[in-house]
C-alpha cells in the first residue's frame, strides 16, 4: 500500500487546500458522472433539442477539463 504526504506552505490556506486535496477524487467522479449522464441523453433520447443541449454541455465540460489539465478519460478508466 502506497502512502503519500501532502505538505502545505501557506498556513492560512491549509484547511481549504487540505479539503480540496481530500475531495479531488470525489470531484473527478462528479465530472465522470456528468459525462455519463450526457451520454445517456445521446444514447436514449429521441428529443433532438435535448441531444443538442447534451452535445453543447459535453463540449463545454471537455473544454473546461482540458483548460484545467483534467483528463477523466485516462484517470478513471
Amino acid at each position: 500500500m502506497a502512502k503519500f504526504v501532502i505538505e502545505f506552505n501557506d498556513i492560512e490556506d491549509t484547511p481549504e487546500a487540505a479539503v480540496r486535496a481530500l475531495k479531488a477524487t470525489d470531484a473527478y467522479i462528479v465530472i465522470w458522472d456528468m459525462f455519463q449522464e450526457l451520454r445517456k441523453v445521446w444514447k436514449y433520447s429521441e428529443d433532438n433539442t435535448a441531444i443538442e443541449y447534451a452535445d453543447h454541455w459535453d463540449q463545454k465540460l471537455r473544454e473546461l477539463c482540458d483548460a484545467n489539465g483534467i483528463d477523466v478519460w485516462n484517470e478513471l478508466n
